[in-house]
């Protein structure tokens, strides 16, 4: 729970510093014309690539061609310690122009009252984008969607042979899934399946793709009550559970490190394993396949999603949005994606691009994201999902009743909400 209980303090921190400095604050103005202005653009896409700030340079140098009395400043942040630093800035009233946010932190941000309002300017541009339930805040618009990524399956093709599998065949539902995890871990040394635990972020994640996948939800559809104890989550964490006995439970280092020695059959993961572990385990022959329908429903996954943003204290914030605008542009951002492989530009039909003609294994996570849902934007959800991550390893860690670990999530939810 660390990182959750880092990120729950940096947002109480702000409340507080925030009240103390906005006492002596200014707004922060706008300049038009031809002025010659500088904007600063902090950034994450590209940290876990050491060529990263290369993959957003093209752009940013287009939109300087475009707009010659504009500079750009980058700044690369890390996904250790960004957060920490945009805060920071916040705080101290010293913030960039635009700001790629993951799209979890959002509403946080906005009930701190520190992102501008972009909801008139991007009216006229609205259908060339989705995802825009991740930078929408009680009807508002604050940000621009960019960038989108999703979870699929991943498969050890030897393995499966090794065990009587076809690994042409993944598994398509429940039901196969569990009897393909058996029989490897029946027939292999290796285990069935991988699951997340034991971290905050990829448990929930993982977990409410099955759940999903079952029709189940956290919450209703206004997200005022909970419904983590319905039948639908029930069973799913029921199947969870019955995975976990032909599986590996343990934290995403570890299951993706396992994976990549041939030591579990199946897992889920996130499209840059497509590119790190052809480099990172050469000899191992694998594949990705959609993640498997649930016994209710059809299959659905997490997705994940940066967005761009414009800091309330930015002194460019017409400049600003120019530069938001053009990174995000379709023609922009589906280049960008074509340099990054694990990202994709949030614009309409983006799984139809040629692009994924040639790359067929991340074809399946574009076309996961068809169905793929995001985290709710509400400031409560980071408690919320803590009580999700209880739940699932009550059952898993602890051997705790499935309903019963989900009634008590259940209660917490309420009390949260």
């Amino acid at each position: 729970m660390k990182k959750y209980l880092k990120y729950a303090a940096m947002f109480g921190s702000l409340t507080m510093m925030l009240t103390a400095c906005n006492s002596g604050s200014e707004e922060g103005s706008t300049t038009s014309g031809d002025e010659d202005i500088t904007l600063d653009f902090w950034f994450f896409t590209g940290e876990d690539d050491p060529n990263g700030e290369n993959t957003i340079n093209p752009v940013i140098d287009s939109f300087i061609e475009e707009n010659p009395n504009i500079q750009v400043n980058l700044r690369q942040l890390t996904w250790d310690n960004g957060l920490e630093q945009i805060t920071t800035a916040f705080a101290g009233n010293s913030v960039p122009d635009v700001i790629e946010l993951g799209d979890t932190w959002f509403a946080n941000f906005v009930e701190e009252g520190v992102l501008a309002n972009v909801s008139d300017l991007v009216e006229p541009i609205y259908n060339n984008h989705v995802n825009w339930d991740t930078v929408t805040y009680q009807d508002e618009v604050y940000g621009m969607p960019w960038l989108m990524s999703s979870r699929a399956m991943y498969i050890n093709t030897d393995l499966f042979e090794e065990a009587g599998l076809d690994p042409n065949r993944p598994p398509e539902n429940w039901d196969e899934m569990l009897e393909y995890a058996k029989q490897i871990e029946e027939n292999t040394d290796a285990s069935g399946f991988g699951i997340h635990a034991g971290e905050p972020e990829a448990t929930w994640h993982y977990f409410m793709a099955t759940a999903w996948s079952n029709g189940a939800d956290v919450l209703n559809e206004d997200q005022t009550a909970s419904t983590i104890n319905s039948p639908e989550m029930i069973e799913a964490l029921e199947f969870y559970k019955e995975m976990s006995n032909y599986s590996l439970v343990s934290q995403s280092e570890v299951i993706d490190s396992e994976f990549r020695a041939g030591n579990i059959g199946m897992s889920f993961s996130g499209a840059w394993g497509v590119f790190s572990i052809p480099r990172d385990a050469p000899e191992l022959n694998f594949d990705v396949a959609p993640i498997p329908d649930g016994a209710q429903s059809t299959a659905s996954s997490f997705a994940g999603g940066e967005i761009l943003v414009i800091p309330e204290g930015s002194d460019h914030k017409e400049e600003a949005f120019k530069l938001m605008q053009h990174v995000a542009s379709e023609e922009q951002a589906l280049d960008h994606m074509q340099r990054i492989g694990s990202m994709f530009a949030a614009v309409p039909g983006v799984e139809e691009h040629a692009f994924f003609d040639e790359h067929p294994q991340l074809s399946v996570f574009a076309g996961q994201l068809e169905s793929a849902k995001s985290s709710p934007a509400i400031t409560e959800w980071q408690s919320i999902s803590r009580h999700v991550v209880e739940a699932v390893e009550q059952t898993l860690l602890n051997d705790v009743d499935p309903e019963e670990s989900l009634n008590q999530a259940h209660d917490k939810i309420e009390n949260e909400l």
